[in-house]
């Protein structure tokens, strides 16, 4: 069963708590979203990243309590599946991990005559996720490049492949370090190629998993395993490791806090991208998902999943964008 649809039945489960009355304070400055009674259609498609599958799931989930009759679609097989799937119309929104490249902005362009419209969803970070047990305190990114890629093109001196090279512990020994990592439609394995690895190239050794749940239950399982993924929903049986700039800096965790003021090194944001002809309205059930999605209750659905949720001013420029 995909991950996706896994989430539907756990999100189900959390989401009557979320209601506007229990938002913290910080949200009750966000807009209430008010639903209409006419002008629907009755289909909602989705598709995209892996990363963003529980926030895809959550606004589906709501939206539909609101409006019973939708039929809501989704297909997250990772962020390189969104642009295809908004050039030949199978999904109304493209959920992505990461920019679009400049290649998938042409092909939409040279199709439709515009440029899709990029909108940001959530706060999220870039976790090196090791077994509960592992007593490694922390790593630079360079180490972090040592271990996962072949090239070790951010200039650390040699190829870090067994515990004992970090860990001083007895018990790790000459244990391998097993690699877990994502696929290569995700936007995450990018993202960490581009600004972990400095552009280098993945060590073949690496177990892929097709999510980011995936991979951190693969750790949870083999304590000798580290991967990486975003910081929504750590898996139990793993935890994140701080991560150093540089030699000699302290080591950070990626808390909310270090996120959002940019203190850990690897912050992203999330994004959703959509058809808007310039000059043009949305269909009316695209415009009232993204209405909901930019409320209150739609940003509790992003904090609730283990995400950062859009501070009032920008959530206020991305809601000019429809």
């Amino acid at each position: 069963m995909p991950i996706w649809k896994k989430t539907i039945s756990i999100v189900v489960l959390v989401l009557p708590m979320l209601s506007t009355a229990t938002a913290p304070q910080a949200d009750t400055v966000l807009p209430l979203y008010r639903p209409v009674t006419t002008g629907l259609g009755n289909n909602m498609s989705v598709a995209g990243s892996g990363t963003q599958a529980y926030i895809a799931a959550g606004w589906g989930v709501e939206f539909k309590r609101l409006y019973p009759n939708i039929q809501y679609r989704m297909s997250m097989a990772g962020s390189s599946s969104a642009p295809p799937a908004l050039l030949d119309g199978s999904a109304d929104v493209g959920f992505m991990s990461r920019h679009m490249k400049e290649k998938e902005i042409a092909a939409f362009e040279t199709k439709f005559g515009y440029k899709p419209t990029e909108l940001r969803v959530a706060l999220d970070a870039v976790a090196v996720y090791v077994h509960k047990n592992n007593p490694l305190p922390g790593l630079t990114l360079a180490q972090v490049d040592a271990i996962f890629s072949s090239t070790r093109q951010c200039g650390y001196g040699k190829d870090i492949k067994s515990w004992r090279q970090i860990v001083t512990s007895v018990e790790w020994g000459d244990q391998e370090i097993v690699l877990y990592g994502r696929d290569k439609s995700s936007g995450t394995r990018e993202l960490f190629q581009e600004r972990v690895l400095c552009q280098g190239q993945y060590k073949s050794s690496i177990l892929t998993r097709g999510s980011a749940v995936d991979t951190q239950i693969a750790v949870a399982n083999n304590k000798y395993g580290i991967t990486y993924s975003g910081i929504g929903h750590a898996a139990s049986g793993v935890r994140p490791l701080p991560i150093a700039l540089n030699e000699g800096q302290p080591f950070v965790m990626p808390t909310d806090e270090n996120v959002s003021s940019g203190k850990y090194p690897l912050v992203r944001y999330l994004y959703l991208y959509v058809n808007k002809p310039p000059g043009k309205p949305l269909p009316t059930t695209l415009q009232e998902y993204l209405k909901f999605a930019y409320s209150q209750t739609g940003q509790l659905v992003v904090e609730n999943d283990g995400f950062i949720p859009l501070v009032p001013d920008v959530l206020a420029r991305e809601r000019e964008k429809f």
